[in-house]
């Protein structure tokens, strides 16, 4: 049997998630593949995903759960359909 115990992350600011989908983006640019995990912190918008995936030129795999997975899954059906 094993468990795992994860702490809460801090609640993070508006400006904090824009800095970071920056340099993700940046970062993101010539990757084939990203994976996109965990829970979000406070503060995050439900979005979060959403505008990650939005901004990977390569495959996204996502691994989440409610609203964040949900508006994940509206911006795939969108690129499906445009595919």
């Amino acid at each position: 049997v094993t468990t795992a115990l994860v702490e809460n992350a801090n609640p993070v600011e508006p400006g904090e998630v824009a800095s970071y989908i920056a340099a993700f983006e940046e970062a993101a640019a010539g990757a084939s593949m990203a994976v996109l995990s965990g829970s979000l912190p406070p503060g995050a918008p439900k979005t979060f995903y959403r505008d990650l995936a939005s901004r990977t030129r390569g495959r996204v795999v996502i691994d989440a759960r409610g609203p964040e997975l949900l508006e994940a899954l509206r911006f795939a059906r969108a690129q499906v359909a445009n595919w």
